[in-house]
This record gives structure tokens, C-alpha cells and sequence, in this order.
């Protein structure tokens, strides 16, 4: 995902647009037909074009012409959302790769889908550390499944660690070595 930020990043700069970050749109007003004023909690800007990427739960707390306009708009209205949980592993090897574990081969970003204990899609990235270091996208859901991650990790890491080590035995088919470290998110507003 972060490429997507470099090159949005890329393409205001070629613009000759000026980014503005850590600042929370309050509002978004029209000035005359070519001028939008935006204020934030430390400035207020004018400009004649704007871009905001923002989670619609977030878009949905901006006041103004503009926004209320386009919070009005079926488009923006139709999208729903579903709580999502991610989790992400630092392996010491790319164990997923060994005939001995598993009996096949997961290559990077190739996905591995089973609802099977909740885990959903499992993929590994690609590249490696400097001692072979593998990370592994161990698990992307929405909607129940992840609640029922979101309401592990609310008890502790340690408990969703656990849990996933033995889905992934399930999922795999064997015994999974375990990680060097592991990230997991849980968005109860959902992903979009």
C-alpha cells in the first residue's frame, strides 16, 4: 500500500501541489466556482483543485458545503462498511517454501484462501531480510471472522499469536515454526 502513497505523493509534488500532513480537516467550503478554502485545526488553505483521502467514517466528520455535498452523493452514500482484521509475521526463513512442513509452495503473493479457522487469505511477500528473514501475511478477514480476532486481541497479542500459530498448523497441514515478531490491526469501523 505504501507505493500508492509514494506515488500520489509523486504526483502532487510534479503538480506542483503542496501536501499538508497531520492536520484534521474541520471543513470544506467553495469560493466562487474555481476555489475551494479548507480549514484545518492549524491553518486554512485555498487551492484551486483538492484530493482528500480519508476513511468515509472520517470524511463523514467534515463540515462544509463541499463535503456535505459530496456526503450527500448515492456514490458516497452506497459504500458500506464490514470490520476487517489483518495480521503479519516475521519469519526466520520462508517456512512455507520447505517440502518438509508443507506439502506445497506458496511463492510471493500468491494467495492462499481458506476460511478455515478464520484466517481467510494468507500470503507471503516477497524479498528478504539479511539473515533470509521471510514475512508472511498470515491472515486478512472481514466481516464475523474478524470480530472474532478483534475480541482475541482485545484479551492480548499472546492470545492471537497462539491462535494463529494453530490455525496455520491446520491451514498448512504441520507443525509452523514460531515467528520472530507479529502485527495485527483490527478496524472495528470496518474496511472500505
Amino acid at each position: 500500500m505504501s507505493e500508492v502513497i509514494n506515488a500520489l505523493v509523486s504526483s502532487v509534488k510534479l503538480y506542483g501541489g503542496t501536501l499538508y500532513k497531520n492536520n484534521e480537516v474541520i471543513s470544506v467550503k467553495r469560493k466562487k466556482k474555481t476555489k475551494f478554502i479548507l480549514t484545518t485545526t492549524a491553518l486554512t488553505v485555498s487551492a484551486k483543485k483538492i484530493v482528500v483521502a480519508t476513511h468515509p467514517v472520517a470524511f463523514l466528520k467534515i463540515r462544509g458545503g463541499v463535503a456535505e455535498e459530496i456526503q450527500r452523493e448515492p456514490a458516497f452514500q452506497s459504500i458500506t462498511s464490514m470490520p476487517a482484521f489483518k495480521g503479519a509475521a516475521v519469519y526466520k526463513e520462508a517456512w512455507w517454501n520447505n517440502s518438509t512442513i508443507t506439502n506445497f509452495s506458496l511463492e510471493p503473493r500468491q494467495r492462499f484462501v481458506s476460511n478455515s479457522n478464520c484466517l481467510g487469505i494468507t500470503t507471503p511477500y516477497g524479498g528478504r531480510g539479511p539473515n533470509g528473514e521471510a514475512v508472511l501475511h498470515t491472515m486478512y478477514m472481514d466481516g464475523a471472522c474478524s470480530r472474532r480476532w478483534g475480541d482475541i486481541l482485545r484479551i492480548s497479542k499472546s492470545a492471537v499469536d497462539r491462535e494463529l500459530k494453530r490455525g496455520l498448523e491446520y491451514k498448512f497441514g504441520g507443525p509452523v515454526p514460531d515467528p520472530l515478531d507479529t502485527v495485527y490491526q483490527y478496524w472495528d469501523e470496518g474496511a472500505w
